[in-house]
């Protein structure tokens, strides 16, 4: 499945690129227009491809936090939980694909308990710890949908 993702967003960057370039050569008015429309169109494939992962991982299991896998980004420090558990008789020790915050993982987890995570089927790999849709995709594909919008507004004035 990341194989899949990878080759998709690969081409999907060079069908922008190649867009672009023909787009500068016959229609140079438009480009810095169309570049703004690019930008919104990956905030909101981004926004769904994380939806998306919230989607797949449906299956609860029982899992093990082992670590809380924090990574310092100058003043701010994120988590991503790494769990032990097992699978359809295979053990999977892996981090969760959702970043939080330090505080927060500090206040609801702690490390050799217990948790229900969930799982993708198809990939084991894929851990989220809940299956909602938070806000941050919400505000992300909301604001990609308001770019998109304002550059197509833009061709017209």
């Amino acid at each position: 499945m990341k194989k899949a993702k990878t080759v998709f967003v690969a081409i999907l960057i060079a069908l922008i690129a190649i867009v672009a370039i023909v787009l500068h050569i016959f229609l140079p008015d438009y480009t810095d227009s169309f570049i703004v429309f690019i930008i919104g169109i990956l905030m909101c494939i981004a926004a769904v491809s994380i939806m998306i992962d919230s989607y797949h991982c449906k299956t609860k299991v029982s899992a093990i936090l082992m670590d809380y896998g924090f990574e310092q980004f100058k003043a701010h420090v994120t988590s991503s939980p790494v769990f032990s558990y097992s699978y359809q008789g295979k053990s999977y020790t892996e981090p969760s694909r959702e970043s939080l915050s330090q505080r927060y993982v500090l206040k609801h987890y702690k490390e050799g308990q217990a948790y229900d995570i969930y799982i993708s089927a198809k990939d084991p790999t894929c851990i989220k710890l809940t299956r909602r849709i938070r806000a941050f995709e919400l505000i992300l594909f909301i604001i990609g949908l308001c770019i998109v919008a304002l550059s197509i507004y833009s061709l017209f004035l």
